[in-house]
């Protein structure tokens, strides 16, 4: 909502750290879009919805890995005529 009533754009980098279930553990920011909001928005989104098939050992065991990843946040033309 912050960004949203700022009228923020930019992309955001991330790296997730998954677990052997498949789940992001852990969300950091690599690059930041420049506006915190988005930043923090981009780590809350990835970690509450990212699922993944885990990583897999030579002897086919589930394992820790990691996920990087950049989110692009675009207003909407209407909106952005709307300013």
């Amino acid at each position: 909502a912050e960004a949203h009533a700022q009228r923020a754009q930019g992309s955001t980098r991330y790296r997730l750290q998954v677990s052997e279930a498949g789940r992001a553990e852990t969300c950091d920011i690599e690059r930041s879009s420049g506006n915190a909001a988005l930043d923090q928005a981009t780590c809350q989104v990835m970690t509450s919805r990212s699922r993944f098939h885990p990583a897999l050992d030579a002897a086919g065991r589930p394992g820790a890995s990691s996920f990087t990843g950049t989110i692009r946040w675009i207003l909407p033309e209407w909106l952005k005529r709307a300013a």
